[in-house]
């Protein structure tokens, strides 16, 4: 028998630490975060279409791209209210299932009404 030739481990190279940690910080913020800073971003950038007043083309380009930012950023924002929405109703649904969706739970839960009842 011949042993086992383990291959040494390599050590992980400097972007796969940084993927590793963009996919913890953006796995804890939501999508409306991004949002708020991209609005700012674009309204700073949006301010450069003063100077574009003798430019008929590039202020209209500019104005397409402004239009088609807050397309974008208005489905997103709707997408996660959706998926905000889901969550919530999902877990209400789970919390049901864990405490009033027991039989046992709810026939205590009778009994003890019932008693309190009787003794009003």
């Amino acid at each position: 028998m011949s042993p086992e030739l383990k291959r040494p481990q390599t050590s992980k190279t400097l972007w796969e630490h940084v993927w590793r940690a963009w996919g913890r910080f953006h796995a804890g913020r939501t999508v409306s975060l991004f949002l708020l800073i991209a609005i700012v971003v674009v309204l700073l950038l949006g301010t450069q279409i003063v100077h574009l007043r003798d430019n008929p083309r590039g202020f209209a380009l500019v104005l397409i791209l402004m239009f088609v930012f807050f397309f974008v950023a208005m489905f997103l924002a709707i997408v996660e209210i959706v998926d905000i929405r889901r969550q919530h109703f999902a877990e209400r649904e789970r919390l049901y299932r864990t405490t009033l969706g027991e039989e046992e739970f709810v026939r205590e839960l009778r009994s003890r009404v019932s008693t309190r009842r009787d003794q009003t």
